[in-house]
């Protein structure tokens, strides 16, 4: 009877023990299930705050390319008795749009792809033009710095340390970027803090391998 309770006694410890166990290790892989899922979150914030970064920069770009040269720029383009005939960059802009615009483009498509055309166009022989066009790409250096900033924030990235290319090999507008992930703190598993870095891409933009461009970088503090 002795030896029974004695069996019995071990076999209910040995029991303890396992179910411990089973749910030690249930836990462990609850944490570690849920810190995966989160450093899924995290990279695809990050990866989705440098693409939008990078596209609303972009955009910046044709913003003030159109103020600064298209609206402003004029050239002589014939001659008439004792007088030049003058044109206009925006009247060529507007008849190029004009010949693009078939349905099937958006209007920010349509104004970006008019302005490429028109400018590869009339950029060769035409220093000054040149020299226009990347005068207006400083000027939009720190509107592009303050809405890369304002986007990344906005998709809770972070923001200091961002790094942005003007321009990379493929003519766009990149944004360096990266998202901190924090694992869950527990007594079992120790808290882990890493930054995951994502790159964002902006669109072609063709004009500038008409421009001599040397490629820039702007960080953010």
């Amino acid at each position: 009877m002795k030896r029974f309770k004695q069996l019995l006694k071990e076999e209910n410890g040995s029991t303890t023990i396992l179910l411990v166990g089973i749910l030690f290790f249930g836990v462990v892989l609850i944490v570690l299930f849920m810190n995966f899922a989160k450093i899924f979150a995290v990279a695809d914030r990050g990866s989705s705050a440098a693409e939008q970064a990078s596209l609303a920069a972009s955009d910046v770009v044709y913003d003030q390319i159109m103020e600064d040269v298209i609206e402003d720029y004029s050239y002589v383009c014939g001659f008439d008795g004792d007088a030049d005939i003058i044109c206009y960059l925006e009247d060529d802009y507007l008849v190029k749009r004009a010949s693009l615009d078939d349905g099937t483009l958006s209007a920010g498509e349509l104004k970006k792809r008019a302005i490429d055309e028109v400018l590869i166009e009339k950029i060769p022989g035409r220093n000054d033009l040149k020299r226009d066009i990347r005068q207006a790409l400083n000027t939009a250096k720190n509107e592009i710095r303050a809405t890369v900033r304002n986007v990344i924030n906005a998709n809770k990235g972070e923001a200091a340390g961002s790094k942005i290319i003007l321009f990379n090999d493929k003519n766009r507008i990149e944004v360096r970027s990266k998202a901190t992930f924090e694992s869950i703190d527990t007594e079992v598993i120790p808290s882990i803090e890493e930054d995951i870095g994502k790159i964002g891409m902006g669109v072609e933009i063709p004009f500038i391998d008409y421009i001599s461009w040397s490629s820039d970088s702007i960080t953010l503090h």
